[in-house]
């Protein structure tokens, strides 16, 4: 195996070199995830402002090292970063890495050669932040997981599993992750709202509360964070915002419902059949404190992104149209963005760009709204 030597933010790394990335590989470094790894960086110096203690981190699928090597390096009031791989190659590449940067360390790193679920079971409840970015599915780590958070703490889980959860295979989707899904234009959303679900209902099933307070798409990966909280009736309150989404492939109506709800077959607009998507989380996806925050610190090209999940996540609805959908519904030539938002706008709605899709607008006008916009902007 070929090496290389790479800057990431604040630390050198020594990295494999490849053509792609393959699951077999025995260790791999993703350069296009450098803006995924700084918003972790951004994300937790926040948080530990917000708690204002010393925190212990652990990057549990760590390959290289990079991500905890990041965190060692650049937040501020971490006490110890665990840093681990199950195999042998990415064990010795790891600690390389870490000696190659110990003059830039803020605190301590441990190295571990262990089994993901095996450490957690191990270390028992420890961790601060946990983050989980696995190659493919989260599932398999999700219990042991749930359960390594202190109550308080950040649990932070990605998902390269995309094709499942956009609905390219259904019937995988629902094996895995327990939800009905067909694609739509916002099947993106759709893909991370179904992740949150499901690790929610495996942090429920064992009384603890794990809200979302950050999320969104980069790449080929989704990605959640969620805030630890240990009590059956606070784990009650987030399942509360588990629900349906009520589709309608006709006319672009769509809907809402909450678990326990009987949700009307036909669409009210059309009287099409309505298709349900779910279950998945239908509530907010960032806190507002925590983006704000974020926001504030952040420059470059994650600024931009954070300003995107923040204006996003205060529209509140749990989907987005896309010119183009709109446009073939309609027949229509498709206008500017810029032109439909400032059109929804002057209706009396919200309406901004997506991070989802670049040709997607999130607003929380109904569809005959989004269509007379889309005709006024035109």
């Amino acid at each position: 195996m070929e090496f290389r030597i790479v800057h990431e933010g604040s630390v050198k790394l020594k990295v494999p070199v490849h053509e792609k990335l393959e699951r077999a590989m025995p260790v791999f470094y993703n350069v296009d995830k450098a803006d995924d790894r700084s918003l972790s960086v951004a994300l937790l110096r926040c948080y530990r402002e917000m708690v204002g203690r010393d925190l212990v981190a652990c990057d549990l699928l760590s390959a290289t090292g990079v991500r905890g090597l990041r965190l060692a390096c650049e937040v501020p009031g971490l006490r110890k970063v665990v840093i681990n791989d199950v195999s042998p190659r990415a064990f010795m590449l790891m600690r390389e890495n870490v000696r190659m940067n110990e003059g830039c360390l803020r605190c301590e790193v441990e190295t571990r050669n262990e089994e993901a679920n095996r450490l957690l079971w191990t270390v028992g409840r420890r961790f601060d932040y946990l983050d989980v970015d696995p190659f493919g599915s989260p599932t398999p780590f999700l219990d042991a997981a749930a359960r390594s958070v202190r109550p308080g703490g950040i649990l932070a889980v990605t998902s390269t599993d995309t094709a499942c959860l956009c609905a390219v295979y259904p019937k995988t989707c629902f094996r895995k992750y327990g939800s009905v899904v067909f694609k739509t234009e916002y099947r993106k959303e759709v893909g991370v709202r179904i992740l949150a679900k499901k690790v929610i209902e495996v942090g429920a099933q064992h009384c603890l509360a794990l809200e979302p307070v950050f999320a969104y798409v980069m790449g080929g990966s989704f990605r959640v964070y969620f805030l630890v909280a240990k009590g059956a009736r606070r784990a009650d309150e987030v399942l509360g915002s588990i629900g349906f989404i009520l589709h309608c492939e006709r006319c672009l109506f769509r809907r809402t419902a909450h678990l326990g709800e009987s949700p009307e077959g036909r669409c009210q607009r059309c009287q099409s059949r309505l298709r349900l998507i779910g279950p998945l989380f239908i509530g907010r996806l960032c806190r507002a404190e925590l983006g704000e925050m974020m926001l504030s610190a952040a420059t470059g090209r994650i600024r931009s992104l954070i300003k995107l999940i923040v204006d996003e996540n205060a529209v509140g609805t749990p989907w987005y149209y896309t010119v183009s959908a709109l446009s073939s519904r309609l027949k229509a030539p498709t206008p500017r963005m810029d032109s439909l938002i400032d059109a929804l706008r002057q209706r009396g709605y919200s309406a901004v760009r997506t991070h989802y899709d670049w040709a997607g607008i999130k607003t929380n006008a109904p569809i005959e709204e989004v269509e007379g916009a889309f005709g006024a902007a035109g």
